[in-house]
């Protein structure tokens, strides 16, 4: 990818996030999570095509610190009260954040 100044760069992503299935008004603090509800493999697939189209290496980013798992959430959820663990508080990761990659090379 070309050199892009800043502009450009949030421009794209915003690109990016609306041709991925997104439409509204986003701002650097536009959470992956909570505002665009990605969580599981569509999380994987969305930072994968992300890292692929915007030339970042992606490979020291692990996605469990951001992002939940799809799939059954009332079994892990029962268990952690009867066993009376700590939920892990994920990491927040915002537009902001893919911005900061972009600009760096590597999401991490």
């Amino acid at each position: 990818m070309k050199t892009m100044n800043k502009d450009d760069i949030w421009k794209q992503i915003i690109l990016f996030v609306e041709e991925e299935r997104w439409n509204g008004e986003f701002t650097h603090e536009t959470d992956l999570v909570k505002d665009l509800k990605l969580k599981g493999d569509d999380a994987y697939e969305f930072i994968c095509l992300f890292g692929k189209k915007f030339n970042i290496n992606i490979s020291e980013f692990d996605f469990e610190e951001y992002f939940d798992s799809e799939g059954d959430w009332i079994l892990p959820m029962i268990l952690d009260l009867l066993l009376k663990r700590k939920k892990k508080i994920k990491k927040k990761i915002t537009l902001g954040d893919l911005e900061r990659g972009v600009k760096e090379g590597k999401l991490i």
